[in-house]
């Protein structure tokens, strides 16, 4: 049943918690002792709480050279904890020894099938596959080469749902060439439409109640 399905979810998301990280990080040092690089990915206040309690025990748990430490989301509900991106990215370096140039940060979700990846310069890239549409308050589409509005994406390799669907993320889209040197669309900012509801599996986990 539903209830049921739902319980299943908390006990493995929310009630074990301290369980899933405590596992995790004898997984790291386990991974760490053998030399194997580490891709560590999570929503950012996940990869904060990681960070936290690895510098709570006292000292930093430094990963093998040539890991990487991804992250993607937004802080959702999560906004009184919310670091800057300088500051997370100091903490993740000072926890896990990984500096910035090896930190990725993502945005997407799951009703489309790719990932703008954010580069150097702060850009996320709109792969080719994808068509972006901005709209206005009103839902009316917005022209133009740098435009700021509601953001609304073409898909055309969705085959289980419709190709097209609007976001509740207001974004700054621009169409010129990256500092980075790649062409295309790319997204200077994206923030939580005012009003839209909690979504996304961080935002869930953190709106549920154990």
């Amino acid at each position: 049943t539903e209830r049921a399905q739902t319980e299943t979810f908390l006990e493995a998301t929310v009630r074990r918690k301290e369980q899933n990280f405590e596992r995790m990080i004898r997984a790291t040092r386990a991974a760490i002792d053998d030399g194997q690089r580490l891709i560590v990915f999570g929503a950012p206040f996940l990869v904060k709480d990681f960070c936290d309690r690895i510098l709570a025990g006292g000292k930093p748990m430094i990963l093998p050279a040539g890991s990487v430490v991804g992250y993607g989301g937004g802080w959702k509900t999560f906004d009184g904890e919310a670091l800057s991106e300088r500051a997370l990215l100091d903490l993740i370096e000072r926890a896990v020894g990984v500096k910035k140039q090896f930190v990725i940060e993502a945005y997407s979700m799951t009703e489309i099938g790719a990932i703008l990846m954010k580069c150097e310069h702060g850009r996320f890239h709109v792969p080719p596959q994808l068509e972006t549409i901005i709209l206005d308050d009103a839902l009316a589409p917005v022209d133009g080469d740098d435009v700021t509005g509601i953001l609304g994406v073409m898909d055309p390799f969705a085959v289980s749902y419709p190709g097209f669907l609007i976001t509740s993320d207001n974004v700054h889209r621009v169409r010129s060439l990256c500092p980075c040197g790649l062409a295309g669309e790319t997204m200077l900012s994206v923030s939580r439409a005012q009003g839209a509801e909690v979504k996304g599996c961080g935002g869930i986990v953190a709106t549920l109640d154990a």
